[in-house]
């Protein structure tokens, strides 16, 4: 591995430990002001994976080069979407099914986000992969993990939602 792919590496991992402790910060503060916790959830990922972006794109250092284009924002925000959903689903399941304690399914909750979004931003969000072995396979790669995660996301809201008397029954 290069000196200049670990050096971006790392400059990911920080930004990413960074989001995290924004991400835990801002849910822990707006469910303790007695927000709804969809809302605090939201808002508080939003607002990291916004603060982490545009860490990525200005703070960079002068050996690592971040070019931004249409087709890499759409990738960050799909990303970020994934995330968000799949989040939602294992706070509700960590909560509302399992009871866990507020504090400690934020704790995990965030730090699940924070991983996804590195992996996320590493693997497939804004580094240029010319000569790796992956891309000429990335779109396959991209859509084996849309099934994992739709399998995913669906065993986490399996439980979760209550059905009308109505709904349950068409």
């Amino acid at each position: 591995m290069s000196v200049r792919k670990s050096k971006k590496r790392v400059h990911f991992f920080l930004v990413s430990l960074l989001g995290f402790l924004i991400d835990f910060g801002i849910i822990n503060f707006l469910y303790g002001q007695d927000f709804s916790l969809s809302f605090s959830h939201i808002i508080s990922f939003i607002t990291a994976s916004g603060i982490s972006c545009f860490i990525i794109l200005t703070g960079s250092y002068k050996d690592i080069v971040i070019n931004l284009n249409s087709k890499q924002f759409l990738k960050f925000i799909i990303i970020t979407l994934l995330i968000l959903f799949f989040r939602g689903g294992i706070l509700a399941t960590l909560i509302n099914l399992l009871n866990l304690s507020s504090g400690l399914a934020f704790f995990i909750c965030a730090m699940m986000s924070s991983i996804l979004s590195y992996m996320g931003n590493i693997f497939y969000g804004f580094l240029q992969k010319k000569n790796c072995i992956y891309s000429g396979k990335e779109g396959y790669y991209f859509f084996i993990g849309v099934i994992i995660y739709s399998v995913l996301l669906r065993f986490f809201y399996l439980g979760t939602p209550e059905l009308f008397y109505e709904e349950a029954y068409y």
